[in-house]
């Protein structure tokens, strides 16, 4: 893995500090407005026109400065990154005080059971609760344990009746995993609940920042989307209203580099050995070939064939329209869709770069 020796990564070419706001934000589909303004300002000091559509996705973009004079118009080039994460929903209040839930997105409900979750409560005000089931003390069989569906499980949230629980919590309510981003013995390596897909924000902030006041011979634009883990809903929106030449999707990926993980059926993705460029009928070859140019120039991707659709928001966006040139650029990710996902800051600064150089190497 690479650290702080290697010449080709260096710690302050990025923000740290705002990813970390990023992922104090919980946001599972339908309610991303509070990271959505939180990036809003971020980003708005390097970028025109950031608005917010009626889905929620926030658009935003720098106009090209070519040094030439171009007798068409310049190209359109979108990057998106989504700004939903997965989790529960509050879907009853029980006598007692304790909230039952819905899953939001692909939620493993193995890992549920025991861990701290927030509620998103009335008033801006956030409670923490934890997800509850019987201990083995009270199982009949050791199968008793295996039940982990969400419908078998509870929030307590230490209401002492039902009428506390209604006037602190609304049903419909977002539960996400309990917020943190820590770093690890590795110092480039960070965990936490909801990089996928706030590292792709922080990618989206930092790349504006690089991006501004250079002379470019593309549009870019800048979209924060919603609604990725339902389906890529705010992605398929927000193409349809830049109307790209191309997109660049910016999301996590799986790391396949730890125990019982089938490297020859998922492949061999490393965590802190560089961002990965997907291929196969999502992706779009010439795309792919001239992000595989770009990243020669700063550093070799890893790769990931995949046969189908990626699962993200390359899906909508390829189909939208007529048609638009899609790649995705992944982060590799061990743990995804759960408390502790696990990143490398070496990973995310690459992409950047890989992304400053595609833009700006641009006909």
């Amino acid at each position: 893995m690479h650290g702080f020796l290697d010449m080709e990564y260096n710690m302050q070419n990025i923000d740290v500090a705002l990813l970390g706001k990023f992922m104090q934000k919980g946001s599972i589909s339908g309610h991303e407005s509070g990271i959505v303004e939180l990036y809003k300002e971020a980003i708005s000091p390097y970028v025109e026109d950031v608005k917010i559509d009626v889905l929620g996705n926030c658009i935003s973009y720098i106009k090209a400065k070519a040094c030439t004079v171009r007798k068409s118009e310049p190209r359109k080039i979108m990057i998106v990154a989504h700004a939903d994460e997965v989790g529960l929903m509050v879907s009853h209040i029980d006598e007692k005080g304790f909230l039952y839930c819905q899953e939001s997105g692909a939620v493993d409900s193995q890992i549920l059971q025991g861990i701290e979750v927030n509620v998103e409560g009335k008033n801006d005000r956030w409670i923490r609760g934890v997800i509850g089931k019987q201990p083995i003390h009270f199982q009949k069989s050791l199968s008793d344990g295996k039940e982990n569906k969400s419908e078998k499980l509870w929030i307590d949230i230490a209401a002492p009746s039902k009428k506390w629980a209604e006037e602190h919590v609304d049903l419909g309510a977002q539960v996400v995993f309990y917020r943190h981003m820590e770093q690890s013995e590795q110092e480039e390596v960070y965990n936490g609940a909801g990089f996928d897909d706030k590292v792709g924000l922080f990618v989206l902030a930092e790349l504006a920042k690089r991006l501004k006041g250079q002379k470019l011979n593309a549009d870019v634009y800048f979209v924060a989307s919603a609604q990725e883990e339902l389906g890529g809903r705010g992605a398929s929106v927000a193409a349809a209203t830049i109307q790209p030449d191309e997109c660049v999707v910016i999301d996590v990926t799986h790391a396949t580099d730890y125990p019982t993980v089938s490297i020859e059926q998922y492949g061999d993705i490393r965590l802190g050995e560089g961002p990965v460029l997907f291929s196969g009928p999502n992706i779009n070859k010439i795309l792919y070939e001239r992000l595989q140019s770009a990243s020669n120039r700063t550093y070799v991707c890893q790769k990931e064939p995949t046969a189908r659709p990626t699962g993200t928001d390359a899906n909508a966006v390829q189909i939208t329209g007529k048609g638009i040139a899609t790649a995705v650029l992944g982060i590799p990710c061990r743990y995804m869709h759960t408390p502790n996902e696990r990143i490398s800051m070496y990973d995310v600064e690459k992409v950047i770069s890989i992304l400053e150089a595609y833009i700006k190497n641009n006909e």
